[in-house]
């Protein structure tokens, strides 16, 4: 359901994004439209070995461990949410000394989101928002692990992208995730070399 963007017609898409947005985006500003996303991250997988140049380097299978992360930020860039990091252990030895984690961590047997994770993600979410004074539009794809019933939330108004759309319209697709896979020392340097 999320994904597969070469079955969706492009102009379908447009017309999505013409007729339907704005009438969903009525009466909200852009710091109030959310938009959240998952990614794996494979983080013993690395781009560069140890090996002379010309020298005969032996192939091998790339790390398979990795967790789970899901993302989120508003549509303005003004607000990052605290990302929530899915492993499949419960106490990491990285974690050892470490008495606030900044994002929210959990532990699943296969590393990924579960619906019962993301439900109380939402619910504690919807009661910081509402201790704000606030409320949001949450724009989601159709994965599976995302609950589908969603009206016990308050401040919230979860939207649904609609199926196989997402490779065009999810923001935290098409750019936060690269961001944050981006390695430190190009992400620096595009930083550094950037005048816009």
């Amino acid at each position: 359901m999320s994904g597969y963007s070469a079955i969706v017609n492009p102009e379908t898409v447009m017309d999505w994004k013409s007729e339907e947005l704005p009438k969903i985006n009525d009466g909200y500003h852009p710091k109030d439209m959310v938009n959240v996303d998952e990614t794996g991250l494979f983080y013993f997988q690395s781009s560069k070995t140890l090996t002379y140049e010309g020298g005969f380097c032996r192939g091998g299978t790339k790390s398979k461990q990795s967790v789970t992360v899901v993302l989120g930020c508003n549509a303005d860039g003004t607000e990052k949410l605290p990302a929530l990091v899915f492993d499949k252990y419960n106490k990491p030895y990285c974690f050892r000394n470490v008495k606030n984690s900044p994002p929210k961590y959990t532990a699943n047997s296969d590393t990924g989101m579960t619906s019962a994770t993301f439900e109380e993600f939402l619910v504690q979410l919807d009661h910081q928002t509402g201790a704000k004074n606030r409320k949001f539009l949450l724009f989601i794809d159709q994965w599976a692990a995302y609950p589908r019933d969603t009206t016990a939330l308050k401040n919230i108004e979860v939207i649904f992208f609609p199926p196989n759309f997402t490779s065009h319209l999810q923001p935290v697709d098409r750019g936060v995730i690269h961001a944050f896979k981006m390695p430190v020392q190009k992400a620096t340097h595009m930083a550094g070399s950037s005048n816009d």
